[in-house]
C-alpha cells in the first residue's frame, strides 16, 4: 500500500488494494519488538502489543523546564601522569587537580613514594621522598593518590572537595500523526479494525524515529533552540552516542580477548565489577560474538530484560557482565560497524511534567472531513553519571 502525508482517502481496488474482508488488529508489527529501545514504547501508549510488557528499560524523571539540568558526581582523578622529575624536589604532572598538600603519591612503575609539600605553578608538586627506596620518576611515568598524611598531634587538614557536575539537556516535542478520512473510514474496506491496525503501525514507526532520536542526536550548541535552515525553532537533544565518556575502537578485528579483556578498560570509574552492563550492536556484530561461542571461547546466558518485551544475551568481561540486546538502528549504514555499552541504572527517560509519551485523538482541523490522530510527546534523554558509564564501540566490523 502506498505512504500517505495527508488524511487517508481511498485507494483504487486492484491487486494491491484492499479486498473485503476482516483485517485482524493483530498483523505482525512493521518492525520486531527486540528492534524498538523499550524506553519509548510505554509511557501512557496502550494497544502497542509485544514492545514492552512491564516498564521502561532505563530511569523516568519528571522536568519542569525544557532545558533542564542534571548534577553528576564523579570520582576524583586518582591518577596523574608525569611530565618530569628533577631528583629532588620539583616534580611536574600534566594536572594537579585533585592533588593537595600532605597527600602521597605512589609511582605506579618502580613502587616509591612521595610526600607532596605544596602545590605550585600550576603543574608543579614540591615533594619529600620517603620509604625504603628513594622516589623517582621519569616523563610517562604513572603516579597514584595514596591518602593524606597527617603529622602525629597536627590540626587543620588540607581540605579536598569538588561541585557536582552539571550539564543541560533539552526536551523536545515528537508528533507523528495518523489521518484517515470518514470516508475511507466507513468504507467496507478500510473500516473499523484496519484503521486500528493502520494507527497502530504508524505509531510503531514514530517510536522507531524517536528511539534513533534518543540515541544519536545532538543539542544546539547554545540555547534551546536552533533555527538554522528552518526558519522556525525546533527542538533537538543529546543522545546517548553524545554522553558517552569513552571510546574503544576494534580496529576492524574484534577478538574475544578484546572484547572481555580491553574493551571494558574504557569503561569509566563509575563501573565497579559487580555493574551490569548493557551493550546496544546489530546483527552482525552479534554473530561475531556467536562464532566465539560457537568456537568454544566464551558461553552465554539468557538475560535478565526478557520482562520488558526484549531478549538479551550475558557475556561475562573482565569488569562484570554484559548483556548484549540488538538494536534496529545498528543494523543500519555505518552504524552497523559501532555499538554502544552503558550502565542503564545510570541512565534517565526524561519528559517534561504532563507530557510523557501519549496518543492524542482528535486532532483534526474543524474543516478537515475526517479523523486524525498523533503519538505526542515531550521528552529527552539523561546520563545520571554525564557519561562516565557509556562507552561507544568503534571500528566493530
Amino acid at each position: 500500500m502506498g505512504t500517505y502525508t495527508d488524511l487517508y482517502t481511498t485507494q483504487t481496488l486492484s491487486t494491491t488494494g484492499t479486498r473485503k474482508r476482516d483485517v485482524g488488529d493483530t498483523i505482525r508489527h512493521l518492525m520486531p519488538s527486540a528492534s524498538l529501545m523499550p524506553l519509548v514504547s510505554s509511557g501512557n501508549i496502550e494497544g502497542i502489543e509485544g514492545v514492552s510488557r512491564e516498564r521502561k528499560l532505563f530511569g523516568k524523571r519528571k522536568v519542569k523546564s525544557p532545558l533542564f539540568e542534571g548534577f553528576t558526581w564523579s570520582p576524583f582523578a586518582i591518577t596523574f601522569t608525569t611530565t618530569s622529575y628533577d631528583g629532588s624536589t620539583a616534580l611536574v604532572v600534566t594536572s594537579t587537580t585533585g592533588i593537595v598538600g600532605k597527600m602521597s603519591l605512589v609511582n605506579t612503575s618502580n613502587n616509591t613514594t612521595c610526600y607532596v609539600d605544596s602545590v605550585t605553578n600550576g603543574t608543579t608538586l614540591v615533594v619529600t621522598t620517603y620509604g625504603a627506596t628513594a622516589f623517582s620518576a621519569a616523563a610517562g611515568d604513572v603516579l597514584m593518590c595514596l591518602t593524606i598524611h597527617m603529622e602525629e598531634k597536627s590540626s587543620v587538614p588540607p581540605i579536598l572537595m569538588k561541585d557536582p557536575d552539571n550539564f543541560n539537556n533539552i526536551t523536545f516535542i515528537h508528533r507523528s500523526a495518523t489521518g484517515i478520512s470518514w470516508t475511507a473510514r466507513q468504507s467496507e474496506h478500510f473500516g473499523g479494525d484496519r484503521y486500528t491496525h493502520m494507527k497502530k503501525e504508524s505509531h510503531t514507526s514514530a517510536m522507531r524515529n524517536i528511539s534513533n532520536t534518543l540515541l544519536f542526536d545532538n543539542k544546539p550548541g547554545s540555547g534551546e533552540k536552533n533555527t538554522s535552515g528552518l526558519g522556525t525553532t525546533y527542538g533537538s537533544c543529546d543522545g546517548l552516542v553524545a554522553f558517552a565518556g569513552s571510546e574503544f575502537d576494534f580496529r576492524g578485528a574484534p577478538t574475544y580477548e578484546s572484547f572481555i579483556n580491553e574493551g571494558p578498560l574504557k569503561w569509566g570509574d563509575s563501573v565497579s565489577s559487580d555493574t551490569t552492563m548493557l551493550m546496544f550492536c546489530g546483527y552482525e556484530f552479534w554473530a561475531t560474538i556467536l562464532g566465539w561461542m560457537n568456537s568454544g571461547l566464551c558461553e552465554c546466558e539468557p538475560g535478565t530484560y526478557d520482562k520488558w518485551g526484549v531478549k538479551s544475551n550475558k557475556l561475562m568481561t573482565c569488569r562484570g557482565d554484559v548483556e548484549v540486546m540488538i538494536i534496529d538502528a545498528y543494523n543500519r549504514g555505518d552504524f552497523k560497524r559501532q555499538a554502544l555499552v552503558c550502565n542503564p541504572e545510570n541512565i534517565d527517560f526524561i519528559y517534561l511534567n504532563n507530557c510523557d509519551l501519549q496518543i492524542r485523538e482528535g486532532i483534526q482541523n474543524a474543516s478537515v472531513h475526517g479523523d486524525e490522530d498523533e503519538l505526542w510527546g515531550e521528552i529527552s534523554i539523561m546520563s545520571n553519571d554525564n557519561g562516565d558509564s557509556i562507552c561507544k564501540y568503534v571500528n566493530v566490523l
